[in-house]
């Protein structure tokens, strides 16, 4: 079947065109963080058009990269390089089973590569990802698959942070032992 029978689109908003943005945007580093930080789905609900709300489940069509707002992040603005996907009925399509779907699968990757394959710029728009091919497992499947997901992208994220925190650690350690430290030879 295809996504658009599973889901609805909405673009994002071109910001040039915002005469007072009061609003902080939705970056790149917002959905890794997300994806790397997933909660337990719980959908809150934007009372803004463009407006991310914790639960919302959004996807960068440079980087074809999908994640579900984390709390952190609700409130910020969407730009047109995103776009928000709403899921019609959760009894069929799990959200994090859609996020592993459009992040990992290699059929979806496939049908992308080829949509886009004469494209100088690699941009999914919303038709072409409207027009995806999916093929669904049982709603429990899903459920089971996108838990999996959500979990193992949170511990990696962790290991990450922990190795980043052990390495500076080091680094200054190693910094207040070095001779040729600059505190060090401007003070000796």
């Amino acid at each position: 079947m295809k996504l658009k029978e599973l889901i609805k689109i909405e673009s994002g908003v071109n910001t040039v065109r915002l005469k007072d943005n009061e609003y902080e945007l939705y970056t790149l580093e917002d959905v890794n963080y997300d994806l790397g930080h997933g909660e337990d789905y719980k959908h809150e609900v934007s009372y803004r058009k463009n407006i991310v709300a914790r639960g919302d489940i959004v996807t960068n069509t440079v980087g074809n990269m999908t994640s579900i707002v984390h709390t952190k992040n609700s409130g910020k603005l969407l730009n047109q390089i995103f776009m928000k996907l709403s899921i019609n009925n959760e009894d069929v399509l799990d959200p994090w089973y859609l996020c592993y779907l459009l992040n990992e699968s290699e059929y979806i990757k496939y049908q992308e590569a080829s949509i886009m394959g004469g494209s100088v710029i690699k941009k999914l728009t919303k038709v072409n990802l409207e027009n995806l091919e999916v093929n669904l497992p049982t709603i429990d499947e899903q459920r089971k698959i996108g838990e999996a997901y959500k979990e193992t992208l949170r511990k990696y994220t962790l290991i990450t942070e922990k190795a980043e925190l052990e390495k500076n650690l080091y680094l200054q350690m190693l910094g207040e032992k070095d001779l040729n430290n600059r505190s060090v030879v401007e003070n000796g």
